[in-house]
């Protein structure tokens, strides 16, 4: 029996599994703090959602090397930091994971712009952006926090590698909600927090413009 339209585009949607990996570690994140094993857990979808990226990294021969090379490079670092903690390896997984995120959102957005109609790839890799946007900035904030401590006001602080508070603080932040109990102290602490705000509504902004005009061909 033939498949329809909807069905194959599903089959054949990168994008799709990195949405649903995603969103799967943003509901299995609050468990991080619990118990060791669910802190490990977390990492693990962390490692599955860079892994996910890379059936998504089309249109240049460098692209799905280059986050396969991050990907293992951070699972690296983090089953260091796991058993022997130190900053630096903390640090250096953290900025991993942001040139991790920036390049999976170069790479979407570039998907996006140059795609001729809305097809379900172009639907699962716009929220897919937006969510990697905020994790790229809970890295930045995170690599800042052990650069500078004190750049930020943490109620409570987990013992995560990629702190689950700036996850949850990047989130509130690109989406303009700022319930105000994770605040910026610092200088550079507030200018990067307006400057994911400002991001994030510009990206919804021209998001909706290319998708009209994608539609209206």
């Amino acid at each position: 029996m033939p498949m329809s339209p909807l069905v194959k585009s599903v089959r054949h949607s990168p994008s799709l599994l990195l949405l649903v990996s995603l969103i799967i570690l943003l509901l299995a994140s609050p468990n991080a703090e619990t118990s060791v094993y669910e802190q490990v857990l977390v990492h693990v979808l962390f490692a599955v959602v860079m892994l996910a990226a890379v059936p998504a990294m089309v249109g240049g021969v460098w692209h799905r090397p280059a986050v396969v090379s991050l990907a293992a490079l951070w699972v690296a670092l983090s089953v260091w930091e796991n058993a022997w903690p130190h900053g630096l390896l903390a640090l250096s997984a953290n900025a991993v994971f942001l040139m991790f995120s920036l390049l999976t959102v170069i790479v979407l957005i570039r998907r996006i712009v140059t795609a001729e109609r809305v097809d379900f790839e172009v639907l699962c890799a716009s929220p897919s952006i937006f969510l990697l946007l905020a994790m790229a900035w809970m890295a930045g904030y995170d690599m800042l926090q052990q650069l500078a401590p004190g750049s930020f006001n943490v109620t409570q602080e987990s013992g995560t590698g990629l702190t689950i508070e700036f996850l949850y603080f990047s989130l509130t932040t690109i989406t303009t909600l700022g319930y105000g109990d994770i605040t910026p102290v610092s200088s550079t602490a507030r200018i990067w927090a307006t400057l994911e705000a400002v991001v994030g509504q510009f990206y919804m902004a021209v998001l909706v413009a290319r998708l009209v005009s994608l539609y209206r061909r």
